[in-house]
Formats: structure tokens, sequence, C-alpha cells
């Protein structure tokens, strides 16, 4: 095992806290691993192989949204870093039927503490960790702390893609396959993804760079796609 990913498996080993609240609601993760998203080698004979997936209700949840143009992603706490916007969540209003809910869990494989991570997806009659109040003539709002993030004006998305991503080494024991990012394709051409943040803590990215979004098309195998 190589001195980086042993020194990687240490920490994780040491985790005390996985974030800790920053100035204004933002989040601060401790610190990115792995984070570019690329092919790798094949993995070792009879390597375990470690899963996580999407669950079958999170994609129903997913195909709901087909058609719907909503024009914010709200969450409890956002932070910028370069291109990407992260947050312990995202919820996606899916136009008075509710809220699409993403999360995500960081995990570690059992020998080598290779990281992995398990994106969820569900349907919920309320934001995550946003409180819901009402106001005189205009009903229901969302209460503060919160924070939004506005995807322009309203065009529905036509598709959604998931995409895996393999980790593997000739030199390991164990590999992960998991699935790394939702992309959502809207009918004016936007592109955005939701995807796991490369860290130990539980957080989510977001982004609408073009070429961002590209690396997991060209990296990363789609594994399901909804239309």
């Amino acid at each position: 095992m190589a001195a980086a990913q042993q020194i990687v498996g240490r920490e994780r080993q040491q985790r005390v806290s996985q974030l800790a609240w920053g100035g204004e609601g933002a989040f601060d993760a401790r610190r990115r691993v792995n984070s570019n998203v690329m092919p790798h080698p094949p993995p070792m004979v009879n390597a375990q192989i470690f899963e996580a997936r999407i669950q079958d209700e999170g994609i129903a949840a997913l195909r709901g949204m087909i058609g719907l143009a909503p024009q914010q992603i709200f969450s409890p706490g956002i932070t910028v870093e370069d291109d990407f916007i992260y947050s312990p969540s995202f919820s996606i209003p899916a136009d008075g039927q509710g809220w699409l809910i993403i999360e995500n869990s960081w995990l570690e494989t059992a020998k080598e503490y290779i990281d992995y991570y398990q994106i969820s997806v569900s349907s919920s009659p309320k934001p995550k960790d946003i409180s819901i109040g009402s106001a005189e003539h205009i009903g229901e709002v969302l209460n503060f702390p919160l924070s939004s993030i506005s995807l322009g004006l309203a065009s529905p998305i036509k598709r959604i893609t998931i995409h895996q991503e393999t980790w593997s080494d000739p030199e390991c024991v164990e590999s992960v396959t998991y699935d790394r990012a939702i992309i959502f394709y809207r009918a004016d051409g936007l592109i955005f993804s939701v995807s796991a943040h490369d860290s130990i803590a539980d957080l989510l990215d977001f982004t609408k760079n073009t070429g961002k979004v590209q690396e997991f098309i060209d990296n990363c195998q789609c594994r399901v796609n909804i239309e």
C-alpha cells in the first residue's frame, strides 16, 4: 500500500467530526482526497468489490422530475470552492408535489481504507433541514438559515443520468464501484450535476460548469438514463 494511502487511512480511523460550521452558515470540509475523476487500472484478481448505488426508490424520485422546471435548489448552508458549490444536502422543489432530496454519505473499505460514497435520493413533503413557516397572503415560506442556487429562467428537465465510478488497483485486495454523479439536462441546454464530494465529510458538490460536468460524462460510466 502506498504511503499516501496509509496516511489517508489513519486519518479516517481518527475521524472525530465530519464537518464544522464556517461563517454565515457555510460548511467547512476537512479536506479533499482523490479529487480527480479518471479511469483506474483493473483490480487484483479476486479483489473484494464494495458497491454503493442509488436505490430504486431514488431512481423513481428522479424520474418524477422529468418535465418539471425548478428555478432554484435549496440547502441549509453552502460553501463555494472554485467551480463547485458544496453542501450536506440539496432540496429541489417538485412543482407543488413535494421535494427531491439528495444526500451523500462517506464510506471506506475495511482493509485498504479506500474512500467511496453513497448518494441517497428521496422524495419528501419538506426540504431537508430547512424549516417551513407561513406568511399572510403568501402561504408557506422557507425560513432562514437557508441558501439557494439559481438555475436561471424556468426550463423543463428533459433527461437525468446517473454515472458510476470504479476505483481499483492491481496491488489492492479491495476495489469500489459507486454512483458518483447525477446529471440533469434541461430543454434550454443547461446541464448541471450533483456529485459526491471528495472528503470524509458527508457532502455533495453542485456545478453548472460545462467542463466539470463533462468530466463526469467522459470518465464515469453512465449506469442509468432517465428520459
